[in-house]
């Protein structure tokens, strides 16, 4: 998502947080070039893969 302001995307941030997809969003300020901008989504992607898959976090109550 892009947005002009910084709230806008303080709440987008805080939307996928709840969905526990925080750690996809990407801070970019708007001055940053394509390397950085394309540095921090491959961070992203690896923190997604990283991440252990909802179903396994569950507590099956055994």
């Amino acid at each position: 998502m892009v947005a002009e302001r910084t709230e806008t995307l303080s709440e987008f941030s805080k939307r996928l947080s709840a969905a526990k997809l925080g750690t996809l969003a990407v801070h970019v300020p708007a001055a940053a070039d394509p390397s950085a901008l394309r540095d921090q989504v491959i961070r992203a992607i690896k923190r997604a893969e990283r991440a252990e898959p909802l179903a396994s976090r569950r507590c099956t109550g055994s």
